[in-house]
């Protein structure tokens, strides 16, 4: 038995079924997004006077998903030494006390 997201009853693989029969089931669920994404897309358009592309619909903001930070460089933002960490605070303790400048 398949169930169904509650409000777009969109079909949800099952925790106790085969992986075969989930991969139908996952397939059938994105075709279901993709034509409501369309839908959505279109009456947005619509009440903007504009016409809904694939070239548009997958613009955050005016930015093209290549303009954003790849995953690489988010890994290398998330690990650099961030202004409360514990280096900073310790220089910041030492300067307020006129031993560090």
């Amino acid at each position: 038995m398949t169930d169904f997201t509650p409000n777009y009853e969109i079909p949800l693989p099952s925790a106790e079924g085969d992986l075969e029969d989930d991969v139908l089931v996952l397939r059938q669920s994105f075709t279901v997004v993709d034509a409501q994404l369309k839908t959505n897309s279109n009456a947005i358009a619509q009440k903007l006077g504009r016409t809904a592309t694939a070239k548009n619909s997958e613009k955050l903001g005016d930015k093209l998903p290549e303009e954003f930070a790849t995953s690489a460089q988010g890994a290398k933002a998330d690990s650099a030494v961030q202004p409360d960490s514990l280096i900073l605070k310790k220089i910041r303790t030492l300067a307020l006390a006129g031993i560090a400048t």
